[in-house]
């Protein structure tokens, strides 16, 4: 019995320096308008904080180069230490119009991964674990297949800057559409009271919920600081895209 005491007051103290940073737009930012809420606002309940407390970056309205550009990442990264996990959920459409070289046509050339690459290494230069994020779900229904639409061709880039740049990736989207289809249709007029975009604070919760799931498909190191309500949330039957920090 004293060994187990000993051991329990040990580990939390041990955990006690680590930070969950979130960078990301309105979706995950604390608060919002008309009533609705990101799901980041909700990510401290999961964790114990003496172990894990959690950092909110998101801010409404940024896109992954306005984020940086703007100073927020200066932000985070000046808050952020050794072994601290960093989540970055790319964020909105970075492009660059130029002439191509080839056929001396006009061309559309996408830099979203530019962004990511960029925080990815800044993350790593501080010794924390930066882990790629897919976008959250909006309200479209897919009638032909009668369940959420699930396709998103950021949430894939940042799948594919996740594998090119060996880090983890939570792929909440996929895991969250898995419980509107349970749920249907009616369950969309319940999460996004305003738009097809912002959650009410129960879609709030349901989202963060689903970032907890694929926490947990990946085994981040935070997982040992999980209140009982993280605790709580088990591992999904799939985990989809979700993939844990790749073997050195």
């Amino acid at each position: 019995m004293k060994f187990t005491a000993l051991f329990l007051t040990v580990i939390p103290s041990a955990l006690a320096a680590t930070t969950l940073h979130l960078a990301g737009d309105s979706t995950g930012a604390t608060g919002g308008s008309g009533g609705t809420l990101g799901w980041g606002g909700f990510l401290q309940d999961y964790f114990y904080s003496q172990t894990v407390t959690v950092n909110n970056a998101a801010v409404a309205g940024r896109s992954s180069r306005t984020f940086i550009t703007e100073g927020h990442w200066t932000s985070l990264m000046s808050k952020t230490k050794p072994n601290d996990v960093v989540m970055i959920q790319g964020i909105g459409e970075e492009f660059q119009d130029t002439v191509n070289g080839v056929t001396d046509q006009p061309e559309r050339v996408f830099s979203f991964g530019h962004y990511l690459r960029t925080m990815v290494a800044d993350t790593r230069v501080k010794g924390a674990i930066p882990v790629l994020v897919s976008k959250t779900l909006t309200k479209k229904w897919n009638n032909a297949t009668n369940g959420v639409a699930r396709g998103d061709q950021w949430s894939e880039w940042s799948l594919a800057v996740s594998k090119s740049e060996k880090t983890a990736f939570l792929d909440m989207r996929q895991i969250a559409a898995d419980g509107y289809d349970t749920m249907g249709i009616s369950v969309l007029d319940k999460f996004f009271p305003i738009d097809g975009t912002h959650t009410s604070p129960e879609g709030a919760r349901f989202n963060t919920e689903s970032i907890i799931k694929a926490i947990r498909c990946v085994r981040l190191p935070v997982v040992r600081g999980m209140s009982r309500a993280g605790q709580n949330v088990y591992t999904p039957k799939v985990c989809h895209n979700s993939a844990p920090i790749p073997a050195a």
